[in-house]
């Protein structure tokens, strides 16, 4: 029997290897009275989706409560770099944006709240076995401490189709 090494679960292999699968890795230090944000934002003139298949967050306290959000708009945040996960490869075409600010941006809709474990535990908010989290173009999905004057690590992977 013949094993083809590109054929693994999810089929993540075959998306690095065509240039589809990306990752992003960011912290946002803490802030006096400012929250932490961070997450993805698809353009809306963009023709391809984001398949979230790996959310991960570091909170820089124990049991810190995360927001997670949702924008039907760019909340205009700065834009950090991602790589892609073939090297040499295409740059992504959506957007990884974190900052700090002492409130939400207009236009966030709250999905929910997820405990982290805090202090060097990662939360995976999407886990790797997972069904993917998918942003359309002019969506974004990101996430958000709720207390304030705290650090927040994200951890992030994606492909686009």
């Amino acid at each position: 029997m013949t094993v083809n090494p590109l054929e693994v679960v999810g089929g993540s292999s075959v998306r690095a290897s065509l240039g589809e699968a990306f990752s992003f890795a960011q912290w946002i230090p803490a802030s006096v009275g400012q929250n932490a944000w961070v997450g993805i934002f698809n353009p809306a003139a963009n023709v391809k989706s984001a398949y979230i298949t790996r959310f991960g967050v570091v909170a820089g306290i124990a049991a810190a409560e995360i927001t997670l959000i949702s924008f039907i708009a760019d909340p205009g945040m700065a834009v950090t770099a991602s790589f892609n996960r073939m090297l040499g490869g295409a740059a992504t075409t959506v957007k990884l944006e974190s900052t700090v600010l002492g409130a939400p941006p207009a236009g966030a809709t709250i999905l929910g709240n997820v405990t982290a474990p805090g202090n060097s535990d990662v939360y995976e908010i999407v886990p790797p076995d997972a069904d993917p989290i998918i942003v359309p173009p002019g969506h974004g999905f990101f996430v958000n401490p709720v207390t304030s004057n705290m650090g927040l690590e994200a951890v992030i992977d994606w492909y686009e189709r």
